[in-house]
Parts: C-alpha cells; sequence; structure tokens
C-alpha cells in the first residue's frame, strides 16, 4: 500500500495511511522495543524533513493510532531508531522530538 501524501491523517486516506504504521505498533507503545524493517521502511516512505515528520505526526494522532494505544512521545522516536532524519526540535502537538537532525 503506498502512502497517500496529500491528506494525511484525514478522512478515509488517512485511514489507509495509518495502517502504515502496523508494522510500528509494538514500538509505539514500549521506547525498549526496536522497529522492525517494515516499520523502518514505511516511516521513510513517508518523506524526509518536515513534510515526513508532519505525515508522521499527523497519523500518529489519528483515532485509529490512538485506539490501539499508541503514544506520540514514544512513537516520535521511532525515525531516530531508524536512522532516518527529520528537523531538530520538530514539535509534534506540543511534543518535542527527540529526532535527529537533518
Amino acid at each position: 500500500m503506498l502512502l497517500q501524501r496529500r491528506q494525511h491523517g484525514q478522512g478515509a486516506s488517512g485511514s489507509r495511511d495509518v495502517f502504515q504504521l502496523a508494522p510500528c505498533i509494538a514500538a509505539s507503545k514500549n521506547a525498549n522495543v526496536r522497529p522492525s524493517r517494515q516499520c523502518c521502511s514505511n516511516v521513510a516512505s513517508m518523506g524526509k524533513g518536515l513534510p515526513g515528520a508532519n505525515c508522521l505526526c499527523s497519523l500518529l494522532n489519528h483515532p485509529l493510532a490512538r485506539s490501539q494505544g499508541v503514544a506520540p512521545r514514544i512513537a516520535l522516536g521511532i525515525p531516530q531508531k531508524c536512522r532516518i532524519a527529520v528537523p531538530r526540535g520538530f514539535v509534534c502537538q506540543d511534543t518535542l522530538s527527540r529526532l535527529l537532525p537533518r
């Protein structure tokens, strides 16, 4: 399934996109869990820099992700664990990321 970049986290497209995070569920609930290769691949497909970070933020706050117990504070660490760079100090709904610098 390809990620739709236009409407992340909104409407029907957002519902499909949030399934891209399915391989990341365990790593998004527990900071001690290493993300799978598929999780890292899916997160990388969201794009680099600010667009990718905004997409991830939007999906982490999707109602379906929340219903699965995704903790945005923990999930924002996934790109770092996957060695995916996003803007330093990126803020996702009042949560300052600990992500790698660009």
